[in-house]
C-alpha cells in the first residue's frame, strides 16, 4: 500500500503535495498567485477578466435563448429570472 520509512513509519510522498495545496488552499487563490507572479501580472489578470467575462456572457445567453425557445415548457419562475 504505502511506502515504510526509517523505524517502520509511513513515508510521506512528495508527489503529492501539490495536489494537496491546491485542494486545501482552493483553486481561487492558486489562481491569483499565478496571475501576480507572472512576467506580465496585469495584462494576463487583464486577459482573464475578459475571459471570465466573456464565458458569463455566452451563458446567460444560453441560458436566454434556450429558455426563449421552451417557452411554457420550462418553468414559469424560471422564464422570469432569465428573461427581462
Amino acid at each position: 500500500m504505502g511506502r515504510r520509512g526509517l523505524e517502520g513509519q509511513a513515508a510521506v510522498d512528495l508527489q503529492v503535495l501539490p495536489l494537496a495545496v491546491t485542494m486545501m488552499a482552493g483553486p481561487q487563490i492558486v489562481a491569483a498567485v499565478i496571475l501576480v507572479t507572472t512576467a506580465r501580472p496585469v495584462r494576463v489578470s487583464l486577459a482573464f477578466l475578459l475571459g471570465v467575462t466573456v464565458a458569463t456572457v455566452a451563458g446567460v445567453a444560453l441560458a436566454r435563448a434556450l429558455c426563449g425557445l421552451l417557452g411554457q415548457v420550462v418553468s414559469p419562475f424560471i422564464v422570469l429570472i432569465l428573461t427581462p
